[in-house]
């Protein structure tokens, strides 16, 4: 069924029928970025800061954070239409995936340390609708997405990394910086560490104000099927983001992204130290220990590596660098050590010019996790 899944949702037949909603999908993301624009940058763009959000009608998954050449106030988000389409679809095809696929035996072992009532046979959670999940699906991941792009800007990566690349002059420091977009051959040395680092501490703040949102959204009582709707599209985005035609390296930074699973170790070290924080642990009744925390998370997770391996990647079964999200093997070690020490030396750079959410949001550690 796995090349065959894959044959008809990329077939014309398939592409025929989803057409007529694409632009639904683009006024929704539309909306839902206006949305998140008022509520959490409109009130820090204090004049002469200005943003814009720029939608780019192509169907290629991308986004980035930019400061105009001419006027560093200038700032924008842009969002490929492909981005809020990919997302839409995944919320419409996880579901799916998980009552029609995931219960053959052969993944069972996978899904036995989080019991819906029915054992691996449930994997979907059971308060959940399928129309219901995936326009929360869509809503939480653009909201990740955007905040992700955002933090870029709050924390200027674009004129530090000119900076510490020694091109410090105003043309390039402040020339439109796409975080997203990978060049030719792939960039490795000073600027790899430099660039992973960044999306590493976007990640972090994205991740933080994500959660105090949903939070808010479950009116101070998160409930375990938003956490497992929130981890499921995060896997998505991050491999969306990766691509699945790079090859798995090892301790070094490579190109301008971290793998999936180093995004994901610390993605779960931010989340759990957030939930079980004295002030906020109270407001996730069912999550006694961290570990509960983990189950759902975990569960999550496996579903969508194997949703997005059978679905887009052709491949069936468990990519094997996911095992990083909690090996200790040398060059994880390496990868972590060397993460940290980069992040440690442009974080007070950071804090210069910082102007968000508060320094908690910004990521801060004095070792590898």
């Amino acid at each position: 069924m796995t090349n065959s899944f894959h044959e008809r949702l990329y077939g014309a037949e398939s592409q025929n029928l989803f057409k007529p909603v694409i632009p639904k999908i683009i006024q929704l993301a539309q909306e839902t970025a206006d949305t998140l624009k008022t509520k959490f940058s409109e009130p820090l763009y204090k004049n002469p800061k200005s943003l814009t959000i720029l939608w780019t009608p192509s169907y290629d998954f991308q986004a980035s954070a930019g400061v105009n050449q001419a006027d560093e106030n200038q700032h924008s988000i842009t969002i490929f239409y492909g981005a809020a389409i990919e997302i839409y679809k995944d919320g419409a095809l996880l579901p799916l995936m998980c009552t029609q696929h995931l219960i053959e035996e052969k993944y069972s072992e996978l899904f036995t340390l989080l019991d819906y009532g029915n054992g691996p046979k449930q994997i979907f959670p059971p308060d959940l609708s399928i129309d219901d999940a995936k326009i929360r699906f869509f809503n939480t991941s653009l909201t990740w997405l955007y905040l992700h792009e955002q933090a870029h800007l709050f924390q200027n990566h674009g004129a530090i990394l000119d900076s510490e690349l020694g091109e410090a002059s105003k043309k390039n420091q402040f020339a439109w910086e796409e975080f997203s977009l990978e060049k030719k051959e792939p960039i490795t040395g000073k600027e790899a560490w430099i660039r992973h680092a960044f999306e590493l501490s976007a990640d972090f703040e994205a991740t933080s104000l994500t959660i105090q949102h949903l939070l808010i959204e479950d009116k101070q009582n998160l409930k375990k099927t938003t956490l497992w709707l929130f981890v499921a599209g995060l896997t998505c985005l991050f491999h969306r983001f990766y691509g699945n035609e790079r090859s798995t390296h090892g301790g070094e930074a490579v190109g301008t992204h971290p793998d999936p699973a180093y995004r994901m170790r610390y993605a779960f070290t931010s989340i759990v130290s957030l939930l079980t924080h004295p002030m906020v642990k109270q407001y996730v009744p069912w999550a006694n220990t961290p570990e509960d925390l983990y189950k759902v998370m975990t569960h999550a997770f496996n579903t969508a590596n194997l949703y997005m391996q059978i679905a887009h990647f052709k491949e069936p079964g468990f990519p094997e660098f996911m095992s990083r999200t909690v090996d200790d093997s040398e060059d994880t070690k390496k990868y972590l050590a060397t993460t940290t020490s980069t992040w440690n030396s442009l974080r007070p750079k950071v804090m210069q010019t910082y102007f968000g959410w508060g320094d908690a949001c910004v990521m801060n550690f004095t070792k590898a996790e």
